[in-house]
């Protein structure tokens, strides 16, 4: 039920030093984010820059998609990556343990910013790809259908519909049920977590992690599922069709090839997403248990469940925030029409900047 790690311990004295962080931690705290908050930002905003154009040959309901999705992975990364994971804890192991910026445990309310800044984005960006993946099985499947019934007005107020109320939803449970709570683990006192004294955080928590966390999950899953399913139905039968009358039949199955590959991307991700947040939710509450078992008996930190709960923990949440970092990755492997629309963007842009250059200088 808890998807934050909160260890009820008793908080240091001033006096008291901070708790080094070993290999691992130094790994998820440090070099996790060093690669994924550059690699991420980089990846989001130039899939921002280069769907921002009006004039390109792309549907614009599909440039809506891929620009939400970006900008909601931009603030995740951001609300993560930089704020929670590096400036809140790997800043410190990295300076040699002498700067600490508590950036989301120097007060309650930048805690609360820091976590409604991930859960914002990652709401956004996981429920803006869950109604991309139910347009592109209502397109393939209904194609003459979706002519009258798809359109960049109706993709938008019925995406508006699925997502504000989940994401006012994420900002009031965060708002609610997160506090400053005290740690052992990791190099500060006190961090953002899920404040279990409260009396309404069970019910809450429970909302939050089995409608809003798995929802988009299932969602995405299944409409890949079905969309495959069809797609291979339908080149079984072109196949079958056009054999009585050719018998050159290699080619039908490249008309649908390249939807099967994106299904199945889009279908490994939700289901590496599910196996993640599943581990991130079972280890969690195992360790909260532990760490609570563990005041009056503290050996428990020293054993091994108590270590694998934690380093497993801190692993499925990079695997989880590695989905918002990779997308525009995936997209320069996959998408020949994605390269050429960065290619062409990046030709416009140079040649902009080159007439500009020679404008000011036969001004000057």
């Amino acid at each position: 039920m808890n998807s934050n790690k909160t260890i009820e311990t008793s908080k240091p004295s001033s006096s008291s030093k901070f708790i080094p962080l070993d290999f691992l931690e130094i790994i998820f705290y440090v070099y996790i984010p060093l690669i994924f908050v550059p690699v991420g930002l980089i990846g989001n905003i130039l899939i921002i820059f280069a769907f921002s154009k009006k004039s390109l040959n792309v549907p614009k309901q599909h440039r809506y998609y891929y620009i939400l999705t970006a900008i909601g992975d931009c603030v995740a990364i951001i609300g993560r990556q930089l704020l929670l994971t590096f400036l809140g804890q790997g800043l410190y192991a990295l300076s040699n343990y002498t700067i600490i910026f508590y950036i989301s445990t120097f007060s309650v309310g930048n805690c609360l910013f820091s976590y409604n800044a991930y859960g914002v984005g990652e709401m956004i960006s996981n429920y803006t790809m869950a109604v991309f993946c139910i347009e592109r099985f209502i397109c393939i499947k209904f194609p003459l259908k979706a002519k009258s019934l798809i359109n960049f007005k109706r993709v938008v107020i019925s995406h508006f519909i699925i997502v504000a109320p989940l994401t006012l939803y994420e900002i009031f449970h965060i708002t609610l049920t997160h506090n400053l709570v005290p740690t052992s683990s990791g190099p500060i006192p006190q961090k953002c977590g899920t404040d279990e004294s409260l009396p309404y955080v069970v019910i809450m928590t429970l909302i939050n992690n089995f409608v809003l966390k798995y929802g988009h999950m299932f969602i995405s899953f299944i409409f890949n599922i079905l969309l495959i399913i069809y797609i291979r139905k339908a080149q079984i039968l072109r196949k079958k069709l056009l054999s009585n009358t050719t018998n050159d039949s290699s080619k039908v199955n490249v008309l649908s090839n390249s939807e099967i590959t994106t299904a199945i991307i889009i279908l490994l991700s939700s289901i590496v997403s599910l196996i993640s947040w599943v581990t991130h939710s079972v280890l969690s509450q195992t360790e909260y248990i532990l760490g609570n078992i563990a005041v009056e008996n503290p050996a428990i930190k020293s054993g091994w469940l108590y270590k694998l709960c934690d380093k497993g923990y801190n692993l499925a949440k990079s695997i989880l925030i590695f989905g918002h970092v990779i997308n525009f990755w995936v997209l320069i492997l996959k998408m020949k029409s994605f390269r050429n629309i960065i290619f062409f963007r990046y030709s416009a842009l140079s040649s902009k900047f080159s007439s500009s250059i020679a404008q000011n200088q036969k001004t000057n």
